[in-house]
């Protein structure tokens, strides 16, 4: 892992549209967004109003900022984000595929995120808590999912 220093601000935007992209291109088979796909939509924050299930929501939770152990110069963030299905019912049985494909898709990965305004990388993302919990009524549904730590820098220009 290699370690710059001076970050630009602008890690969480990095994370949450890294975390986005890996969930939204994952269209192989079997996939969140494969034939037939396994949620009807990936959000940033809540779900519009009337999407339908099943889904999957992405927020930012919490973050640091990691400064070099000699200087108090920035070097990255350590970002905590909540990903989750959200399934018809009280039974959690119907995400388990969904979040099983989560996990795949971003337990123990990292990349480069270069498409818009602020460019960096997104050095790891470590699966760290569970998340499962019932809303309702009138309709019930289930949140079901973990939260990921993702330790991101952000380029400067």
């Amino acid at each position: 892992m290699t370690v710059m220093a001076a970050t630009d601000g602008n890690e969480v935007a990095i994370g949450i549209r890294w975390l986005l992209d890996r969930l939204r291109s994952d269209t192989g088979a079997g996939g969140l967004r494969g034939t037939p796909p396994l949620v009807t939509g990936i959000y940033e924050g809540l779900a519009p109003q009337g999407a339908g299930l099943p889904y999957v929501e992405v927020a930012f939770m919490a973050g640091d900022v990691v400064a070099a152990t000699v200087t108090p110069e920035e070097v990255m963030a350590a970002l905590r984000y909540q990903v989750k299905a959200i399934v018809a019912g009280a039974d959690a049985g119907p995400a388990v595929p969904i979040v099983r494909r989560i996990f795949a898709r971003l337990h123990n990965q990292g990349g480069q995120y270069t498409t818009g305004t602020s460019t960096g990388t997104v050095l790891s993302c470590l699966r760290t808590v569970f998340v499962s919990y019932i809303e309702g009524p009138p309709d019930v549904v289930r949140h079901h999912g973990m939260e990921f730590r993702c330790l991101v820098q952000s380029a400067t220009t």
